[in-house]
C-alpha cells in the first residue's frame, strides 16, 4: 500500500491565535512545548492557565512555540484535572442592547487581565432562558456569576453550597442580600426630572418599559425618582405620567406616534434608555414636532450615537467601564478568597445636556 503525504491545511483561530489545522498529524503535548521553549511544563500550564506570575517573556516565547507547533490548548480537560476551571459567566438581558454588550467587552477584558475566561448568555428578559444560562454556567464548573438579573427567578440554583459566586450588576431585586454594582437608578430618575423642570417644561412625561416589567426593580426606581420631583414642585406625580413605550428605537417611535394626539400638550419626555428616546425624537419628527424648541427629549446610557451631531441627545452617563471593572474585581476577590464581606456599590449618574433639551422659555 503506498504512503501518502498528507499536506496540512491550516488557519489561524481569531479567537485563541492558534492555528485551526485539519488533516493528519502528530499530537502535541505541553512537554513537547516546553522543550522546544527550553521552560519546564509547569511553566507551560501556567501560561494557559493565564496565571499572572510568569513573566511576559516567557509568556510570549511558550505562546509562539506554541502557535509554531500548531497546539491546541485542551481547557476542558485542564478543569477536570483540576477540579476547577478559571472561567466566570456574566448573564445579560438583552446582549443586542449597547449598554449591555459595551458591559460585556469590558468585563471580559477585565476578566482576562486577571487570568480568567468569560462566558456570556443573554436571557432576552426571559426567565425560563435566565434558569437554563444558569445551568450552562454550572455545567462549564463557573467560579462565578455577574448576574444582570430578570428578577423573575429566586436563583435557587445559584445560593446552594458549592455553587459559584455571585455577584448582581447593574440591577437587583429588593430581597436580594448579597454583592451589588451598579447605577443609583433613582437618582437618575431625580435628576432628570429636575433637568427638564429648569428648562421650563411643565407637562414633562416618563417612556419606560412594558407594562410586564413594571416591577422591575430598575424601572421602579426610575419611576419613583421621576416622580418625587414633579410632586415636590407641585405637579401632578401620577399613573398618567408613565408610558410603558419599551426600551427599543422602533418602541419609542411607535409609542410615540401612537399617542401623538393626546402629547400635544407634553413638552418633554424623559426615556428609560437612549434607544428609546432616539425613537420618540424620530416620531416627533414625522408628526412636526421641534425636539429641542417645543419638546424636550433625554435618555439614559450616553450611547455613542447620542453624541452624534444630528441627533445630540440629551442622556444621563452611566459609568460603564467603573461598573464592570468593578463588578469583576469583586466577583474575583471572593472566589481566590482574598477579600470577604458584602459590597454594595452605586455609582451617580452624570446628567450631559445637548440640544434635545434645549427648551425657548
Amino acid at each position: 500500500m503506498p504512503v501518502r503525504d498528507y499536506k496540512l491545511q491550516s488557519a489561524v483561530s481569531p479567537c485563541t491565535g492558534f492555528p485551526i489545522t485539519a488533516g493528519i498529524c502528530m499530537k502535541v503535548t505541553i512537554k513537547d512545548i516546553a522543550r522546544k521553549a527550553n521552560v519546564s511544563h509547569q511553566a507551560v500550564s501556567m501560561v494557559f492557565a493565564g496565571e499572572p506570575r510568569i513573566s511576559q517573556k516567557t509568556r510570549e516565547r511558550v505562546l509562539q512555540v506554541a502557535r509554531e507547533m500548531q497546539y491546541i490548548p485542551n481547557l476542558a480537560a485542564r478543569n477536570l484535572r483540576k477540579g476547577k476551571s478559571n472561567w466566570i459567566g456574566l448573564i445579560v438581558n438583552d446582549i443586542s442592547n449597547p449598554f449591555y454588550g459595551t458591559m460585556a467587552k469590558i468585563a471580559e477584558e477585565a476578566a482576562l487581565e486577571k487570568g480568567y475566561q468569560l462566558i456570556i448568555a443573554d436571557t432576552q428578559w426571559n426567565a425560563a432562558r435566565e434558569t437554563c444560562a444558569i445551568e450552562r454556567m454550572l455545567s462549564f464548573q463557573v467560579r462565578g456569576v455577574l448576574l444582570c438579573s430578570t428578577e423573575q427567578n429566586d436563583v435557587d440554583l445559584l445560593s446552594q453550597v458549592g455553587s459559584p459566586v455571585v455577584v448582581a450588576v447593574d440591577t437587583c431585586a429588593p430581597d436580594y442580600g448579597g454583592c451589588f454594582v451598579g447605577n443609583d437608578v433613582a437618582a437618575a430618575g431625580r435628576l432628570a426630572a429636575t433637568h427638564l423642570l429648569e428648562i421650563g417644561a411643565r407637562n414633562p412625561l416618563l417612556f419606560t418599559a412594558k407594562k410586564p416589567f413594571d416591577s422591575f426593580s430598575s424601572f421602579t426606581a426610575l419611576k419613583k425618582g421621576f416622580l418625587q420631583v414633579l410632586k415636590k414642585n407641585r405637579l401632578a406625580a401620577g399613573k398618567d405620567r408613565v408610558v410603558h413605550s419599551g426600551l427599543t428605537i422602533e418602541d419609542g417611535r411607535e409609542a410615540f406616534l401612537q399617542r401623538a394626539d393626546s402629547l400635544r400638550d407634553v413638552d418633554a419626555i424623559f426615556c428609560a434608555n437612549d434607544m428609546c428616546a432616539v425613537g420618540v425624537m424620530a416620531g416627533a419628527s414625522e408628526v412636526g414636532r421641534k425636539v429641542g424648541k417645543d419638546l424636550a427629549v433625554m435618555g439614559i446610557d450616553d450611547l455613542p450615537f447620542s453624541r452624534v451631531p444630528q441627533i445630540s441627545l440629551t442622556t444621563l452617563r452611566q459609568p460603564h467601564e467603573e461598573i464592570a471593572r468593578m463588578a469583576v474585581q469583586v466577583l474575583i476577590e471572593r472566589i481566590e478568597q482574598k477579600v470577604t464581606g458584602l459590597v454594595r456599590q452605586v455609582f451617580l449618574p452624570e446628567l450631559v445636556i445637548r440640544q434635545s433639551s434645549r427648551l425657548q422659555v
